[in-house]
């Protein structure tokens, strides 16, 4: 018995998934009423063709409705047309006469203008240290000076120095010992005599202890210091005892005043 063969048939070429259409209404999301638009043939089949909303656009055929075109398509077709109107303007470089050269400065000019240009900033480099010396110290900064400091220098037989001792000489002293830069403005100077008595004085001029009194810009608080000046060419001079004519001269008066 001969069995008869089956055969199947496969369709050759399957179903497009996308189709053109025209839009008979406008569609959220697809397009406006006479646009001409590539969609899904399944949508189309199941949601645009459905009550007259879209037309398959056919090889050959008109569209249904007059054609309308897409927004995004009507935009760019626009801002090309702008830019194709814009008209660059590129200027010409203006023509620059002859220039006279300028004359050279002699050597004497030169020179003179160099050293006038150096005063210039020494002076300005001098009025910026004076006017920012005293806000740059500070009360712990100052803390560094030893609580007593010596200071030594040539002498007499009686004990008066051969060269007094400026508070500038002084601020040095410091400067060397700590690098504390102490203006002078702030310092005031006492003499102490053996007797235990202090005397404002404004340099030193005689062996002994001196206390150096030191403001601090805004504190209250001042730092206080002793210096001992000893002579270099008297060594034993200093344990002597010797005391300032002035200040003998003062306590005698105090002690007569009494």
């Amino acid at each position: 018995m001969i069995r008869p063969q089956l055969v199947r048939h496969y369709a050759s070429a399957r179903r497009a998934k996308h189709c053109t259409v025209q839009l008979l209404r406008d569609h959220a999301n697809v397009g406006q009423k006479g646009e001409i638009v590539q969609v899904l043939a399944s949508a189309m089949r199941n949601y645009l063709h459905r009550d007259n909303g879209a037309a398959y656009v056919l090889a050959g055929e008109a569209p249904r409705i007059p054609v309308v075109e897409a927004k995004k398509q009507l935009l760019s077709r626009e801002r090309a047309a702008a830019e194709a109107k814009k008209v660059v303007v590129v200027k010409a470089p203006e023509a620059k006469g002859p220039q006279t050269p300028k004359p050279a400065l002699s050597l004497e000019a030169l020179s003179q203008l160099i050293a006038g240009r150096k005063n210039t900033n020494t002076a300005k480099l001098a009025a910026n240290i004076t006017s920012t010396t005293p806000e740059l110290i500070s009360y712990e900064s100052l803390e560094s000076i030893p609580a007593n400091f010596l200071f030594r220098a040539t002498t007499d037989s009686s004990g008066a120095l051969e060269t007094v001792v400026d508070k500038t000489a002084i601020s040095k002293r410091i400067f060397g010992m700590t690098e504390v830069d102490v203006p002078a403005g702030l310092m005031t100077l006492s003499y102490v005599s053996p007797a235990g008595r202090s005397y404002a004085v404004e340099a030193v001029d005689f062996i002994g202890t001196y206390k150096v009194t030191i403001s601090v810009p805004g504190e209250a608080q001042k730092i206080h210091r002793s210096l001992l000046v000893k002579s270099v060419n008297f060594k034993n001079q200093f344990e002597l005892g010797l005391d300032r004519p002035q200040t003998v001269a003062a306590e005698a008066k105090e002690e007569e005043a009494k």
